[in-house]
Parts: C-alpha cells; structure tokens; sequence
C-alpha cells in the first residue's frame, strides 16, 4: 500500500515529467495533485513556472509566493 508522501511523490513527478515535455495544462493539474496532499515548496514552484508557461501571471505568481514562503529558494525567487 502507497504511503500518502509516495502519492504526493508520484503527482510531484508526473508534474514535473510533464512540464519537460511542455504540456503545461496536464502539468498543473499534477501539481495541483501534489499539493491537495502536501503544500510542498517544490509544487508550488513547479506549478508557478507551468502557469507562466501559459501566461497565466497572477496565478502564477500566487503560486511563487507559496512557494517562498515554505522555502526561499533562488530559482522561486527568478519567477
């Protein structure tokens, strides 16, 4: 049986796997996945870049500010 943190793992990575392959609908809705289960810092950066990639800017940059605020990481802050 899946832990919750290995589902939370599994969308976190289809995300990020769809994001590479520049479908960033699919890619947000797995973002969106992960987070419902863990308000990680890494989702919410992922799910602010597929969110700039379809210029959705004021979600994104919600999504960026989750993200700093769980964890100030660099690559959030250029978002």
């Amino acid at each position: 049986m899946e832990s919750s943190a290995d589902i939370w793992l599994h969308h976190f990575k289809t995300g990020a796997g769809l994001y590479a392959e520049r479908n960033y609908s699919a890619a947000i809705e797995a973002f969106n996945k992960s987070i419902a289960l863990n308000e990680h810092w890494n989702s919410y950066q992922g799910l602010g870049w597929a969110l700039f990639r379809t210029k959705n800017y004021p979600a994104a940059i919600d999504a960026f500010n989750k993200s700093i605020a769980l964890n100030e990481h660099e690559d959030t802050y250029q978002g």
